[in-house]
């Protein structure tokens, strides 16, 4: 058996058209909360790339740690972006799965490209330091995959609003 290249599964992401009844639902109904609710746009992310143009997006973003593992609500704002996309295509549903990379983020990106795969998206977030990539692993395992890379020093961003208050 190959070593493996991811060692965590860090995040399950889900693409709705209506962030606050998603959280009620996943809070109320089932436990999964609280939440923080972030607001994305170009103003406050950096290099935003996907399919090799710069992508004009705005979201809204609801993550959650619960039963050892983050939640990630993205809502777009506006009909432009990749998110926007998938959900006029697919409706509401996952997205991408974040893997915790077994090497580091550096090496599994190269080792990815090393293997075919094209990134879909990058990009990174301005006041935490973070970068991250999408690569589209549908064809080996079903789903994209989110490569992140938080920096030293990584600060989250203040939260638009929380859920439950």
């Amino acid at each position: 058996m190959k070593k493996p290249v991811f060692d965590k599964v860090a995040q399950i992401s889900v693409v709705v058209d209506d962030i606050y009844a998603y959280m009620r639902r996943y809070n109320d109904d089932y436990g999964i909360g609280p939440w923080t609710v972030l607001r994305f746009d170009r103003g406050n992310t950096s290099g935003m790339v996907v399919r090799g143009a710069p992508e004009d997006f705005e979201i809204r973003l609801a993550i959650c740690d619960c039963l050892n593992i983050q939640w990630e609500l993205i809502q777009p704002l506006s009909e432009n972006g990749s998110y926007a996309e998938f959900l006029r295509k697919n409706g509401p549903g996952i997205h991408h799965v974040c893997m915790q990379p077994a090497e580091g983020y550096a090496r599994i990106r190269e080792i990815l490209a090393g293997r075919g795969h094209a990134e879909t998206l990058i990009g990174g977030v301005d006041s935490g330091n973070m970068e991250f990539a999408y690569v589209d692993l549908t064809d080996d395992l079903g789903f994209v995959v989110e490569l992140m890379n938080p920096r030293e020093g990584c600060v989250p961003m203040p939260p638009e609003d929380v859920y439950p208050r």
